[in-house]
This record gives C-alpha cells, sequence and structure tokens, in this order.
C-alpha cells in the first residue's frame, strides 16, 4: 500500500538525484594541463603559467613542475588567455574557451629572443 510516509520518501529521493544532476551540469569545472618547452624540445621546470579570464580578469598562477607540467583544476567555462615567459624567452600567450566538463592539453613552446617567436600550438 502506498501510504504518505512511502510518498514523501519518493518526492525527496527524486528532489535529490535533480539536485545532484544540477550541480554537476550548472557551472560545470574543467582541467587545464600543460607543459612548457623551450629549445630543441627541452621541458622547462620552474616556469611561471598565468590563466587569465578574459570575463572578469581574476587570474590562476601555476608554476611548472621538473617535468614543465602545469596543471589548473576547477576552472570554470569561459574564454582565457593563457601566458607565460623567462628571462630568456619571448612571452608565449594563447586564448583559449573551456567548455563544461572538459579536459584541456596544451603544448607552450618558448622561443629564444635570437630565434623567431613561436606560434601557439592547438589543444
Amino acid at each position: 500500500m502506498f501510504t504518505k510516509l512511502t510518498a514523501l520518501k519518493t518526492i525527496l529521493l527524486v528532489c535529490c538525484l535533480f539536485s545532484v544532476d544540477f550541480a554537476q551540469s550548472n557551472g560545470a569545472v574543467t582541467r587545464i594541463q600543460g607543459t612548457v618547452l623551450g629549445p630543441a624540445e627541452m621541458v622547462i621546470p620552474d616556469a611561471s603559467v598565468t590563466l587569465t579570464n578574459l570575463t572578469d580578469r581574476t587570474a590562476l598562477h601555476a608554476t611548472s613542475n621538473q617535468e614543465g607540467v602545469f596543471v589548473f583544476e576547477g576552472v570554470k567555462p569561459g574564454r582565457y588567455e593563457l601566458s607565460t615567459g623567462a628571462e630568456w624567452a619571448f612571452r608565449y600567450v594563447k586564448r583559449i574557451s573551456v567548455k563544461d566538463r572538459e579536459s584541456v592539453e596544451l603544448k607552450v613552446k618558448l622561443s629564444l629572443y635570437s630565434s623567431p617567436p613561436a606560434q601557439a600550438s592547438s589543444p
């Protein structure tokens, strides 16, 4: 027999399921990861990398590890500018668009001042 208590439990369960699904689909976050490379594809550790939201101009900062890898976790969907540089290299700048639950992988190739600037590579 379907009682009021059973109906209430069913409604509560359905509401919980919808709220979890809504939280996952609304404002879902993503991950941006990349490798900073120098001449001859050498990895560049300790490179400072900045990810700037082009809408509200907030910036996130990361540093590449010993393998040249940097990671930005929990990035909200939107349009961003990624930049990095070194004293001995041209500044690297790339604009990227991030979608819900998307993982973005980048190669950031720095060029020496004595050689022409590198073009931003696509993910």
